[in-house]
């Protein structure tokens, strides 16, 4: 298992940056047995890779940024964060399918798209723009597409959409917020014709991208003080104690496509599952037997009937 860490940096124009958190997860090459179904993760025994990374500017701005996976076949990628910032959480997995049966296999894969959520919110009414999207592609032999979607929207309520639309992927917007979720989708993919000892990669590829150039509104307001104490013997009562304070708004992105769950409350269930087949099942021999028989019995009505 390998887990690529996240480097969080404050560039040098200002602009907050987490750049990709990723989580890797690399299947266990052994080879697919006809009728059975094998899970779509790491290794057996492992239990989960995860990441993230968090950068703040102190004055109003930040991003965060989150991606991981388990060996039941849960994942995430997330990204968030607040006013003029970039971020973005990855999530990979490989997986290696050999055909080890003796005979050509005609494998599929199933795999459970999570339900997810792009938003951007600015109650503040900054001034500035911001956008959220995710891509998921799934390949094959690191080329060849067998499944891609993708969808982004900016704080104006566009929308754009390629490939697969995920289940009741729908927009929504409110006074000073927009946002486009979907439902979990169940995918079942053809990966074709293995011939015995070949084998074939797929790879699981999830990028949400949230980015933001909000400006940060600052505001002051009166603190609340604390009330006069009532006098003893004559005394009066000491004065409130008040002030000045002051709060930092912004507008806010949101990017995420993934179990939102503990990694440990989803133990045991599949989402990737890989099935194969025999794509040239010879007859068994009694089948081969009575096949012979009803053409003779066809021959020998043929030639009743031709004699009279």
């Amino acid at each position: 298992m390998k887990v690529k860490p996240i480097i969080a940096v404050l560039s040098s124009l200002g602009c907050l940056v987490a750049l990709p958190a990723q989580a890797t997860v690399v299947a266990s090459g052994a080879g697919s047995v006809l009728g059975q179904t094998y899970s779509f993760g790491p290794t057996s025994g492992t239990a989960y890779a995860a990441d993230s990374g968090y950068v703040s500017d102190g004055v109003g701005s930040d991003a965060y940024s989150s991606a991981w996976g388990n060996a039941s076949g849960s994942y995430r990628a997330g990204a968030s964060g607040n006013g003029t910032f970039e971020s973005q959480g990855v999530f990979n997995r490989e997986l290696t399918i050999a055909n080890n049966t003796g005979f050509a296999t005609q494998y599929s894969l199933n795999v459970f798209i999570y339900y997810g959520s792009l938003s951007i919110s600015n109650y503040a009414a900054a001034n500035g723009s911001g956008w959220a999207s995710y891509g998921l592609d799934i390949t094959k032999n690191g080329s060849v597409s067998i499944f891609d979607s993708y969808a982004k929207i900016d704080n104006l309520g566009n929308l754009e959409r390629s490939g697969a639309i995920l289940n009741n992927g729908q927009q929504s917007t409110g006074g000073s917020w927009v946002e486009y979720s979907w439902g979990g989708t169940n995918v079942t993919l053809d990966l074709g014709l293995l011939a015995a000892g070949e084998s074939m990669t797929i790879d699981f590829d999830l990028v949400s991208t949230a980015h933001g150039d909000f400006d940060v509104v600052n505001t002051s307001y009166s603190c609340g003080g604390y009330g006069g104490y009532g006098g003893y013997g004559g005394y009066g009562g000491s004065g409130d104690y008040g002030g000045t304070c002051s709060t930092s708004d912004t507008g806010n992105v949101y990017a995420s496509l993934g179990d939102p769950s503990k990694p440990s409350d989803t133990q045991g269930e599949g989402f990737f599952t890989v099935s194969g087949v025999s794509a040239n099942q010879v007859p068994l021999p009694g089948t081969l037997s009575l096949l012979g028989l009803g053409l003779l019995g066809l021959v020998t009505v043929r030639r009743s009937v031709s004699r009279t």
